[in-house]
């Protein structure tokens, strides 16, 4: 075993979703020129070799090697796109993971569409469950598609261990004059979700249809009495005498 010289990736993440740690946690071998793993402690650091705004973020990075092997973990990346990854220590020569596509991530909203009423003054507002996220996520940022922010209290929000947030809106003074309908988004960190992720949809007021006018029932007709029979008159025959 010579001296070290040089990294290289005995594991490269594969294909997954945004915000979601790797399936394949990246291991980084400490070698020497002829590619035999050393029993370094080297300090090795991951950056994203094709970052386009992206960020890459481990439980540990850098991590320190062991035996000659640094392990990673809690690896992921914000946005979704294709990448890789480069690890670099110190004077060693640096390596490259194999290319890897991240998937734009998803998200489902419970309820799925609510009433112009629920942001009006004086409204109790409504319940949003969210779920989908990686544990630990923080939902930052709800809005409208139309631009129209509402506020949400609390407005930053961490995903619990199954990876759901629920939050209440609460009416403020933005939220009474929405303009037209629209759809929720969700921002967290850098990535936003957005339909076909996550859709909540503000629809109209239901129309209240007019209070139904009883029919009115016909005037009763009188019944028509029986028309009267003449009394036949009796012939009384006289009788003179003298």
């Amino acid at each position: 075993m010579g001296a070290a010289t040089k990294l290289a990736f005995t594991v490269s993440p594969g294909n997954t979703t945004s915000n979601s740690p790797f399936v394949n946690q990246p291991q980084v071998a400490v070698q020497d020129a002829g590619g035999a793993q050393t029993a370094g402690t080297d300090p090795v650091t991951l950056s994203i070799t094709t970052p386009a705004g992206a960020v890459l973020t481990c439980d540990a990075n850098p991590t320190n090697a062991v035996a000659g092997l640094a392990s990673f973990a809690g690896c992921r990346i914000d946005q979704p796109g294709t990448y890789t990854l480069t690890a670099a220590s110190g004077a060693l020569t640096s390596a490259v993971s194999s290319s890897f596509t991240i998937a734009a991530g998803t998200l489902t909203l419970s309820p799925s569409s609510v009433t112009l009423s629920d942001f009006k003054n004086g409204a109790t507002g409504f319940t949003i469950t969210a779920t989908g996220f990686v544990p630990g996520d923080a939902a930052m940022v709800f809005g409208l598609q139309n631009g129209n922010l509402f506020e949400i209290t609390p407005r930053d929000v961490t995903a619990d261990a199954t990876g759901t947030i629920v939050v209440h809106h609460a009416y403020d003074a933005l939220s009474a004059d929405i303009p037209a309908l629209g759809a929720l988004t969700i921002s967290v960190g850098s990535r936003t979700y957005n339909p076909p992720d996550a859709d909540l949809t503000i629809i109209a007021d239901p129309t209240t249809p007019p209070a139904a006018t009883p029919a009115t029932p016909p005037a009763a007709t009188p019944a028509t009495p029986p028309a009267a029979t003449p009394a036949t008159p009796v012939k009384t025959k006289a009788s003179f005498t003298g």
